[in-house]
């Protein structure tokens, strides 16, 4: 008797420990109540089955002898799994997830079923699990726990819920040295460049009640960007290269990295040469890295060029083993925005002006380049409209930066004017569930007009005419006739004069 008794006490311990159990402290003599607490990440509704799988006597102090087993385990799991009280034994604190498991391989009909609590359970060791799928919007995984009931407890549940997050950065390259920034939700860029995104999934407690895990990564693009083959995608797990664990396929615009063999617990990693086997647990961050670039089709202004992520996980421990995704997180946006620059050409009276022509440069790495020479991934590129036949120039497809602006064509009639400077300034949300574009400014020798939902700055610039110099026909003749004219009148009066004088001395 004490020897079962020793027993009763060992696997009331472990399985306190391995399922997070708080005790009400009272003691109740009649049927108990497990009243369960859910994890505060989960938003799912749950319905939870209580299964006997150990009863005996229950002394009044709370322990249990005489362990046979309970109402929960079937005929064909009392066989496989022999004495109940020698089974009770081998149950410890490490392998609790593990037996809890294999006892769900065995069970019959739920004693009592609830949500939020299950009243009325006759003393004894249960397993306690989700009986279906949970549902709603943010559902965590299925779970189970074995729990020994001999009073009302209170259980906050160990349910495995992953998260997912999306980030990019940012660069200027106008800056003398330019580097990316840290992980933010927002960036802006170039037609053409290339952007690197990380997506960062952590694992949820609850982990090692699954024998097997299945895992994969969603992330839909939105028409302006594309995917940058150029650079290797890569994945990695508590630093270690996962790569060759994961396989990417893409409908369209929806790309998804999932696990071989859907389960996740069974990865590898190379070191020093050879695979080794990892291990999975809570709190682990499978970390997605990768390009992509901002194409033909990039939106330009505040509408931006947004993309999602969200994971399609397992989340039935209870599938004995099958590992299948059966569960989604909720999506994670960010965001790339491109600008353009909008010139108008007008006289000195504000009138349209047409016969120009521009070249816009921007600084990079301390060298003016032509915008439209930029990026070039995927063969795109920022764009420019208007010619000579027009007054109108837009420069689409910019990023913030130092630029240039040259006359290269200038209207007949008009002086040429200097080259002009400014600097495109932009501010957008950097951490948001949902983030904007707040300011767009230019600031040098132009005066810019923001749009902030065009993504526009405009300005207009204005040629002055030419000075207009005596010509054959001109001005020039009047002169020289007036100035005769008057050389000549002067002359005449001069003669008389002296014609006069003479006249008056011979008298």
């Amino acid at each position: 008797m004490k020897k079962t008794r020793r027993i009763a006490a060992m696997i009331a311990a472990t399985a306190l420990a391995a399922t997070m159990v708080i005790p009400a402290m009272s003691f109740s003599a009649g049927a108990f109540d497990v009243t369960i607490v859910q994890n505060a990440a989960d938003k799912g509704t749950h319905t939870y089955g209580a299964y006997q799988i150990f009863a005996g006597d229950l002394a009044e102090d709370g322990t249990l002898s005489d362990i046979t087993w309970g109402s929960g385990i079937s005929a064909d799991g009392k066989t496989a799994l022999g004495d109940a009280a020698a089974y009770a034994k081998t149950i410890t604190a490490a392998n609790a997830a593990e037996k809890a498991a294999e006892l769900a391989r065995y069970l019959t009909t739920a004693e009592k079923t609830g949500a939020d609590i299950i009243e009325g359970l006759a003393g004894g060791y249960y397993l306690i699990q989700d009986e279906a799928a949970p549902t709603g919007e943010k559902p965590a995984s299925m779970t189970k726990f074995i729990l020994k009931v001999v009073k009302n407890e209170t259980v906050n549940v160990k349910s495995s819920v992953p998260s997912v997050e999306k980030k990019v950065q940012d660069i200027n390259d106008s800056d003398a040295t330019p580097a990316l920034s840290g992980l933010q939700d927002s960036a802006d860029y170039e037609i053409g460049d290339s952007i690197p995104y990380t997506i960062t999934a952590t694992i949820g407690a609850g982990i090692e009640n699954f024998d097997k895990y299945s895992f994969e990564f969603h992330d839909e693009m939105s028409p302006g960007l594309s995917m940058d083959d150029a650079v290797e995608w890569k994945i990695t797990i508590g630093g270690k290269d996962v790569t060759s664990n994961f396989t990417r396929t893409n409908v369209g615009n929806v790309y998804t990295w999932a696990v071989t063999d859907n389960d996740l617990k069974a990865y590898t990693y190379t070191e020093g040469g050879t695979a080794t086997a990892g291990t999975l647990a809570a709190g682990d961050e499978v970390v997605l890295t990768y390009n992509a670039y901002l194409n033909a089709n990039a939106v330009v202004g505040a509408a931006g060029n947004p993309n999602e992520v969200w994971l399609q996980f397992d989340n039935n421990p209870n599938s004995c083993g099958n590992g299948s995704p059966t569960a989604e997180t909720p999506k994670d946006k960010n965001i790339v925005f491109t600008y353009q620059t909008v010139i108008n050409k007008v006289d000195d009276k504000g009138a349209a002006l047409v016969g120009a022509n521009f070249t816009l440069f921007k600084k990079v790495n301390g060298t003016w380049v032509d915008v439209t020479e930029l990026g070039g991934t995927g063969g795109a590129k920022p764009t420019k409209t208007g010619d000579t036949s027009g007054s109108t120039f837009t420069f689409s497809g910019l990023d913030d930066g130092d630029y240039k602006l040259s006359e290269t064509a200038t209207p007949q009639g008009y002086d040429s004017i200097s080259d002009i400077e400014f600097k495109i300034t932009a501010t957008h949300d950097i951490t948001s569930d949902d983030p904007r574009l707040t300011a767009l400014t230019g600031d040098g020798d132009i005066t810019l007009t923001s749009d902030l939902d065009a993504g526009s700055l405009t300005g207009a610039i204005e040629n002055v005419p030419g000075a207009q110099l005596p010509s054959t026909g001109g001005i020039g003749t009047t002169l020289f006739i007036l100035c005769g004219s008057i050389g000549a009148a002067i002359t005449g009066v001069y003669l008389v004069s002296r014609k006069r004088t003479k006249e008056e001395a011979a008298e």
